[in-house]
């Protein structure tokens, strides 16, 4: 069961970034989407495997509250998202004063954002325009969104059901 909810959050994030991506078909002399951030990635040291079709990879990093932090990295048109599932919102009861709390790391977070989705899941995500973007800033931007993940997993401790304590 574990297991479903990051599965069902990357199929709605795939959905939607798939639903804002221009229908146009690849030719020929088209790069194969995708290439541009597995490229960067390979550049940037960053250990990944491929994710949900040619266009999305996983990286897993190691966190102080959520023992294993999956950061999704996919590329939509010209543009590359970076995202990362705290935690499902049936794990949390989030209170207006974590809620606060929330909203200021937001504040001074550098690079990413921290959001609820429409299934109620707590997200660390940035969005970057892919066009000169370096590998080292990439680096920084997917290590910024795992970092995010165990700060926001620390704000929302407090109010986690007991069973998800740790992912």
């Amino acid at each position: 069961m574990k297991l479903l909810f990051p599965v069902l959050f990357t199929l709605a994030v795939i959905g939607v970034v798939g639903l804002s991506a221009s229908v146009e078909a690849q030719t020929a002399s088209s790069p194969r989407k995708g290439a541009t951030i597995e490229k960067l990635l390979k550049e940037s040291g960053v250990a990944f495997e491929p994710f949900q079709g040619e266009d999305s990879f996983i990286s897993v990093y190691e966190g102080k509250v959520n023992k294993q932090i999956s950061v999704i990295v996919i590329e939509a048109d010209a543009a590359v998202v970076i995202t990362t599932d705290v935690v499902a919102g049936k794990e949390v009861d989030l209170t207006p004063a974590v809620l606060r709390s929330l909203l200021e790391y937001n504040l001074k977070a550098d690079y990413i954002k921290v959001g609820i989705s429409d299934m109620k899941s707590v997200r660390v995500q940035t969005e970057e325009v892919l066009k000169g973007l370096t590998p080292e800033t990439f680096k920084v931007l997917i290590d910024q969104v795992a970092a995010g993940n165990d700060e926001v997993a620390k704000i929302i401790q407090p109010v986690r059901k007991k069973a998800a304590s740790t992912k």
